[in-house]
């Protein structure tokens, strides 16, 4: 009876301690910010025109895809062709796409919420109003 006693102890403790010492490394990834995720651009404005992807020359499947971990890359044609660090300052409407190329954008988040994203940023001498869906 004292040798089953011993083994039934020593499998809690293991159990316990299996259980507590590692920690879930999705949790420190994990991000709040409703910007992480797939958007899908819908149109853009720019000098007063409109343009849809994938009509009149311009292209299709275009995107911007941010992960919780601060990255983020463009798409065109659903493939990935850029890609950076980005920052989001809620409170200044304010999101910093940094290329690997050390190009960076200043965009101001103009409405943002759970399915839409509209950003405006200057591009040359114009600026340009995106619109995006999250997919």
């Amino acid at each position: 009876m004292k040798t089953f006693r011993f083994f039934a102890t020593l499998l809690v403790i293991a159990l316990c301690a299996g259980f507590t010492s590692c920690s879930n490394d999705d949790d420190e990834n994990e991000s709040n910010s409703p910007l992480v995720g797939t958007w899908k651009m819908t149109k853009s404005i720019s000098n007063g025109h409109t343009y849809i992807p994938g009509q009149n020359g311009f292209d299709s499947g275009l995107g911007l895809v941010f992960s919780a971990n601060g990255t983020f890359y463009n798409l065109v044609e659903n493939e990935k062709v850029e890609e950076g660090k980005y920052s989001y300052d809620e409170k200044g409407n304010t999101l910093t796409l940094i290329y690997i190329d050390d190009d960076t954008v200043y965009c101001t988040v103009k409405s943002l919420s759970e399915f839409a994203l509209i950003i405006s940023y200057t591009e040359g001498s114009s600026t340009r109003e995106d619109y995006f869906v999250k997919q």
